[in-house]
């Protein structure tokens, strides 16, 4: 199963490309789709997670303190639960009877939506069952657009708005609301500090109620990684361009102001905190320790640290340890899967019931602070046991291979190592306006048993110069990573050695950093069960039937 995913975590203002998707759960993208979007990803650092396929540019990504887990477009599982907040208030009775014909992605997708009509978002129906949707009724107008705010989930785990822009006629401004600039609304704290992070836009397309026009809104999921939100927040829009559409190209300036306080309380009041006193060290040296499970209406949030051994600590330069990443499922007690988090069953499906991720690095002890957001995690209603699935994390390597660039058109070289087999087809001496300054281009296809998205790569021609190398190109992320061939039915992928102008006789390739994928592992534990809440036990539980490959409820 092929998946797209892109994840930009810099800068949530960049021009948005939309994909319209179908009701179905996954669907093919055209060949040329990789060259419509190269331009908007430019030099864009690309974090991929498992079972996707991944459009990519990129060299050796860039350390960072902490790190955010970004899902454009990834709350499209909670659509059909957001649709039943929003007409639940004109008469449209019931959650599992409100369709989707349309879903319509922001951004560039992080995660082709885990979305079926079978499978809506569970967190989302439960907040509702338990009463923490609150509906402001905000409507600001200026220069006849109304800008409204809708509802608001108000949860410690994520709170949900959703806003809604109509013109003069009163009918959705679609430009308005496609390109609104999201830096405009903010979630403080009682002091007024800012204290949520956008983490997921979804604008969602409401089919026709009784015969009425279609209602656009766009839905947007916060969450507090940095302070736990206190008894009320308060939602500030400070809002003052919207784009309207006139073709023009200029933001229409006005003042669509407003500050609405959300109560906080009862989502805290319903909360349950369970302590987690589970440890494991794998063989290859990584120590996880498991904090806390913390349940709340909308969600559940899971708490875990992770450092290495002096050993393991070795093979990773320091400014790349927090590329770490850790691969783990949860499954109910007839091992069907409840959600899979950065990896990918032998079928390529999965669930990941996830929003997003924190992880913030400890400079004392070196430790790794981790907190997971998820949609749902129902170990409230069933055994749900924790499965540790292996890590990855970008190593030290020497691997090598060289090869006479005027023969690999006849003889491709092959490089193998750790796991990884890498085909170079071709090789030209060329530039492209996106991609400026002479370079020689390497046309590559491969299976990785690694992860390869942290590898890096240099090149070096018979007269010892060296040259930096990138990757440009298409990727599926799954239980292998795989670059398809020339003539795999999608575009090339290329290694491009930059600033190599002339075709040398000889040229070494070598690999310095493997993104190392561990999974030499055999650990799990059981979550603490506790009591369901009586108004949420008609709500059903999906899971992934790996026998079947279906999800199940």
């Amino acid at each position: 199963m092929k998946k797209w995913e892109y994840s930009k975590p810099d800068d949530i203002a960049e021009d948005e490309l939309f994909l319209c998707l179908s009701s179905e759960p996954t669907r093919q993208l055209p060949d040329h789709f990789t060259e419509q979007v190269m331009d908007r990803l430019y030099r864009t650092e690309i974090l991929p997670a498992s079972g996707t396929r991944v459009s990519v540019l990129s060299g050796m990504r860039r350390a960072r303190r902490v790190r955010l887990g970004l899902q454009w477009g990834g709350a499209a599982a909670g659509a059909v639960a957001l649709v039943l907040l929003i007409t639940s208030a004109v008469s449209e009775p019931s959650l599992t009877h409100s369709p989707i014909k349309k879903l319509f992605v922001s951004k560039l997708t992080n995660e082709l939506p885990a979305y079926t009509n079978e499978w809506p978002d569970v967190g989302l129906q439960e907040a509702q069952e338990l009463g923490v949707v609150q509906q402001p009724n905000i409507q600001v107008s200026d220069h006849g657009f109304v800008f409204s705010l809708q509802t608001v989930v108000a949860d410690p785990t994520r709170t949900v708005l959703t806003i809604r822009i109509t013109d003069s006629a009163g009918k959705p401004a679609d430009a308005a609301m496609n390109r609104f600039d999201f830096n405009q609304l903010h979630i403080k704290n009682e002091a007024g500090a800012d204290i949520g992070e956008l983490r997921s836009t979804m604008p969602i397309d409401n089919p026709a109620v009784s015969g009425k026009s279609a209602q656009k809104y766009v839905m947007l999921t916060y969450i507090f990684p940095n302070e736990k939100p206190g008894d009320s927040i308060v939602i500030q829009g400070d809002v003052h361009e919207l784009e309207n559409g006139d073709g023009k190209g200029k933001a229409l300036s006005g003042d669509w102001s407003f500050s609405y306080k959300a109560d906080m309380t009862k989502a805290r009041d319903l909360s349950v905190t369970s302590n987690l006193n589970e440890s494991y060290t794998t063989p290859e040296g990584l120590n996880v320790e498991m904090e806390q499970l913390v349940r709340t209406p909308a969600g559940v949030q899971l708490k875990f640290s992770t450092s290495l051994t002096a050993e393991a600590a070795a093979r990773t330069p320091e400014n790349l340890r927090n590329l770490l990443g850790v691969m783990f499922h949860f499954e109910d007690e007839n091992k069907h899967e409840l959600s899979r988090i950065n990896s990918s069953n032998d079928d390529g499906g999965r669930i990941d019931t996830t929003i997003s991720y924190s992880m913030e690095e400890d400079a004392q002890d070196g430790k790794q602070h981790w907190t997971y957001y998820f949609y749902f995690l129902p170990y409230d209603s069933m055994k749900v046991r924790f499965i540790l699935d292996g890590y990855y994390i970008p190593v030290e390597s020497n691997d090598s291979i060289t090869f006479r660039p005027k023969e690999i058109k006849r003889q491709p070289a092959i490089f193998n190592n750790q796991g990884d087999s890498l085909k170079i087809h071709d090789m030209e001496i060329k530039e492209i306006p996106d991609e400026p300054g002479m370079s020689g281009w390497m046309t590559v296809s491969g299976k990785f048993a690694n992860k390869f998205n942290s590898d890096h790569w240099v090149a070096r021609d018979g007269d010892g110069k060296e040259y930096n190398v990138i990757f440009r190109g298409a990727l599926t992320d799954g239980v292998t990573v795989t670059i398809d061939g020339p003539n795999g039915g999608t575009s090339p992928s290329y290694l491009i050695a930059k600033g190599m102008t002339t075709f040398p006789e000889k040229l070494s390739l070598t690999r310095t950093i493997t993104d190392k994928r561990y999974t030499d592992v055999d650990w799990g534990f059981e979550l603490p069960i506790i009591e369901r809440n009586e108004a949420l036990k008609s709500i059903s539980i999906p899971t992934y039937d790996r026998s079947s490959s279906k999800i199940r409820n």
